[in-house]
């Protein structure tokens, strides 16, 4: 049995298997779960071979995955081509937004 904790994008779901990215919409914060993935819903007939100190995957393998919703941030799409998006790390105070030609000043941290 593989223990999968997401913390706060600190991983790729795709890492661990497809599966995951939907079982994870289904979640609450704080939830505990364990998934049975069939074959298909996980690494399928190749299977993952073993890579960065995590063991392999044998081919057809049904996994079972204990997993829990730690937390997540928010991804937006600023713009259409996904060459922009925003990530939201701190939550604001109030519903206000600047308007189009507002004077805005920023903080650039990294």
């Amino acid at each position: 049995m593989r223990t999968a904790r997401l913390l706060q994008n600190r991983m790729e779901l795709s890492y661990f298997c497809p599966a995951l990215s939907k079982a994870v919409k289904t979640m609450k914060k704080g939830e505990k779960v364990i998934l049975t993935v069939k074959p298909q819903y996980g690494f399928g007939e190749k299977g993952k071979p073993a890579a960065g100190g995590e063991g392999a995957v044998p081919p057809n393998a049904t996994l079972q995955i204990t997993l829990e919703l730690i937390s997540w941030k928010t991804v937006s799409e600023i713009t259409d081509d996904k060459k922009v998006i925003k990530k939201v790390l701190t939550d604001g105070e109030g519903y206000e937004r600047p308007n189009e030609g507002a004077v805005v000043k920023c903080k650039y941290i990294d």
